[in-house]
């Protein structure tokens, strides 16, 4: 296993393609990233594409057990967030937004 330290900003680079600018913290190297709709992230360092999905975890009480299919609207807590722009409404989760899960990678193919 790997741990690796990476730097997400919100500065937005045109070259070589437009992409959202992202920092290894070991070497500075620079890469891009992207959100996977709401539920992790994609890295791209180097050669490396790396995808990991935000922890999630029950809430102690609530109304309804966790399903398969649930969305954003079910999260009630959100934890490691600096900025409020999307209110918590459900009951059912607490979302990690500082803290993913083991992830997988892979070398990008040259296109």
């Amino acid at each position: 296993a790997q741990t690796l330290g990476v730097t997400l900003t919100e500065d937005i680079v045109m070259e070589p393609e437009r992409h959202l600018k992202a920092l290894s913290d070991g070497s500075g190297m620079p890469g891009n990233w992207t959100m996977i709709f709401d539920t992790g992230l994609e890295v791209r360092l180097g050669g490396q594409s790396l995808i990991s999905h935000f922890h999630f975890s029950a809430l102690p009480n609530t109304t309804r057990p966790p399903m398969n299919g649930d969305s954003f609207k079910e999260i009630g807590v959100y934890h490691g967030r600096t900025s409020v722009t999307l209110e918590a409404k459900g009951t059912t989760y607490a979302c990690y937004c500082n803290m993913t899960s083991t992830g997988w990678w892979h070398r990008r193919s040259k296109v």
